[in-house]
């Protein structure tokens, strides 16, 4: 694998295309010292202009491209990963200063091999920041005319560029055109029609890339906030990265609103993404902005909210629902969002109330054991194995409830929300011996049923009710056993024979 390494005049695009491709062609038997002298060989070329020069266009993509499938090893790689790699990598993506963005096949490709090291070796984000890069990407974003997949492209860069980096993030926050470009960019998307977009990247892909550089900035930003000694200090810290971002809440509002959610997985990229970043954006102080006073619908985002929420609740009961363990990761934020809403804006609180947790709601059966939405949300309140679930909803129906212990244990029962209250040492009183529902039925306070839809209990059964009850027992004990899964002893059948049970006669 020295075809490449060996050539004396490297300037040839002839001779460097065939020679490469002889090597590429043996690289998966090569050992791993002449795939890094080949890669060291490359960045050398790529950052010597007496050489590159005299490449074409075919010969300098084909190069690029070897480099990229060689870089996939970050071991192969050491030699790219070095500032000679990144800003030859920079030159010929357009990024330099000295250098035109011409949004070609080599000027993509260079991205592509760019986002990779980023992704691949987190040390070369500082060596990309020490070259200007943010700076420069955002230049170019604003000046230069690009195809929708070098804006995705520059979207991947721009959000691994700022992962763990806040110094990417401090210039790029401060430039107000930057993220008006930004929100440009995300409309644009949005506003494409299904299909018609010429990118090999979907617009809901460039959207995503874009939010998660974002959601990178106002993280790190709130990370500053929470170190500051006094809460004042916070909140006024926070409304001031709220007045950076402000510009982006409608545009944010619009991806949950206007993008049709995948039906198997409501919450998301890219709903998900503008979530966590709408998570981090102040409502109080830009109402107008999250609850639009001349739009048709001021309450748009809040429906759009609720239609996920049922649309998560029907999934639940069927195939396609998703793991405890992923449910406790993607649903937590989207409830905090939620609880944020209904505590900042009363019309959104009533409507959340109205729809979701309804004063006549149905109490033939346990709260919590029914199919509605209401009962999908009451019976996380005691998920065991979804811990951070369990506790954000509990927020988020005590928010509901005015955050009012008494109304709370009457809308989720007694036994559902002893669990919530106690553990954020909420006090409450202890239910009484039975209360009323909204129609004036007696309902069992722990359980939230009315009490004439409960079982009957044993010692208010008549003898026809009570041989029923055991021809039932004796009915499902003996379909477990034929399962063969499981082999136990029908306690109807036992019961019988030790003469606890026996036939009811016409005379009795």
């Amino acid at each position: 694998m020295e075809f490449y390494t060996s050539l004396e005049d490297r300037r040839n695009s002839k001779s460097i295309t065939e020679a490469l491709g002889n090597d590429l062609a043996r690289s998966q038997a090569s050992s791993l010292q002449s795939r890094q002298n080949l890669v060291a060989a490359l960045v050398s070329d790529l950052a010597n202009e007496e050489i590159f020069s005299h490449w074409d266009a075919q010969a300098l993509l084909f190069v690029l491209q070897g480099l990229k499938m060689l870089c996939r090893e970050v071991e192969t790689a050491k030699n790219l990963y070095t500032t000679e790699g990144i800003r030859a990598l920079m030159r010929h993506a357009g990024l330099l200063p000295t250098v035109s963005l011409d949004d070609s096949a080599v000027t993509q490709e260079s991205l592509r091999c760019l986002a990779n090291c980023l992704l691949l070796d987190p040390g070369t984000r500082e060596l990309f920041y020490s070259q200007d890069g943010a700076d420069l990407l955002a230049s170019k974003l604003l000046s230069a005319p690009l195809s929708r997949d070098s804006e995705f492209l520059f979207g991947r860069i721009l959000f691994l560029a700022t992962v763990s980096n806040s110094k990417s993030v401090s210039v790029l926050a401060n430039n107000p055109e930057f993220l008006n470009k930004v929100g440009s960019i995300i409309c644009q998307c949005i506003d494409t029609q299904p299909g018609t977009s010429p990118s090999q990247f979907s617009p809901e892909m460039t959207i995503s890339e874009y939010l998660k550089m974002l959601f990178n900035m106002v993280t790190n930003f709130t990370s500053s906030v929470e170190s500051k000694d006094t809460a004042n200090a916070d909140r006024t810290l926070k409304q001031e990265l709220s007045a950076n971002y402000s510009s982006l809440i409608p545009t944010l509002i619009r991806v949950i609103t206007e993008i049709p959610c995948e039906p198997s997985a409501p919450i998301s990229p890219p709903h998900s993404h503008a979530m966590h970043v709408l998570l981090n954006i102040s409502i109080i102080g830009f109402e107008s902005l999250w609850f639009p006073e001349d739009s048709a619908e001021p309450l748009a985002l809040v429906t759009k909210l609720i239609e996920i929420l049922v649309s998560v609740s029907n999934l639940r009961s069927t195939e396609e629902s998703r793991s405890s363990e992923d449910m406790d990761t993607f649903f937590p934020p989207f409830l905090i969002l939620m609880s944020n809403i209904a505590k900042e804006n009363p019309a959104a609180h009533d409507l959340m109330k109205e729809q979701l947790l309804p004063d006549d709601i149905d109490r033939s059966k346990p709260l919590g054991k029914g199919r509605s939405v209401s009962d999908f949300l009451i019976s996380l309140l005691t998920a065991g194995a979804m811990s951070r679930t369990k506790d954000t909803v509990g927020e988020f129906l005590f928010t509901l409830c005015d955050q009012d212990s008494s109304k709370f244990v009457a809308h989720v029962g007694y036994g559902n929300a002893i669990g919530f209250l106690t553990n954020h040492g909420i006090p409450f009183a202890p239910p009484n011996s039975h209360s009323q529902g909204e129609d004036g039925a007696e309902i069992n306070p722990v359980t939230g049923q009315y009490l004439d839809n409960e079982p009957p209990d044993l010692s208010t059964m008549t003898d026809e009710e009570k041989e029923r009850e055991a021809e039932r027992l004796f009915v499902l004990f003996e379909r477990l056993n034929k399962t063969g899964v499981v082999k136990v002893k029908n306690p109807v059948v036992e019961a019988m024979q030790s003469g606890k049970i026996h036939e009811i006669d016409d005379q009795d």
